[in-house]
């Protein structure tokens, strides 16, 4: 499948769920689309975005390693006297 069937499938499916949801909802996506088309066709932006992406799993990743060192740690100064 082609590129061009896939986005226009999925443009299609975002333009009902907007019109099912009212006009709102169906602006917001417009917006969200049109973000996306600035990110697929300007190299800058989307080399930023992919920066911005990986940096936020990266930071996410981070969390969950502190948290469960943190836990760990605390466990031990609970209950390893």
């Amino acid at each position: 499948m082609t590129d061009a069937i896939v986005a226009r499938r999925y443009a299609g499916a975002i333009f009902a769920l907007g019109k099912e949801q009212g006009d709102e909802a169906l602006s917001r996506y417009g917006s969200d689309l049109a973000a996306l088309v600035i990110i697929r066709h300007n190299r800058h932006v989307r080399r930023i975005y992919l920066i911005e992406k990986s940096l936020f799993f990266a930071v996410g990743k981070l969390v969950v390693i502190a948290k469960k060192l943190f836990l760990s740690v605390l466990f031990k100064l609970c209950f390893c006297f």
